[in-house]
């Protein structure tokens, strides 16, 4: 298995981090998720409104006709009427 490290172990320090280092990343990709489709909301190349099937057409006909139409804004909002799995 290749691992590697490369960065700062801490913001505003010289040392460098190493595959041995710890950092807290639970519960981060939501907040990482959200900021990443307001870049892209941002830089127009999605909008609040942009539904799955326009985003992912090549899935749209397999894709439950019940999610086609669901928006990045329900998605993000826990709107979108996707069930939860146990």
């Amino acid at each position: 298995m290749a691992r590697g490290a490369v960065g700062l172990r801490r913001a505003g320090s010289d040392v460098a981090a190493t595959t041995g280092d710890k950092f807290h990343i639970g519960s981060c990709t939501k907040s990482r998720t959200a900021t990443l489709a307001a870049m892209l909301v941002e830089e127009g190349k999605l909008t609040w409104q942009t539904k799955l099937a326009d985003v992912l057409p090549e899935l749209a006909g397999s894709m439950h006709p019940d999610y086609r139409a669901v928006t990045l804004e329900q998605l993000l909002a826990h709107r979108a009427g996707v069930p939860h799995k146990a």
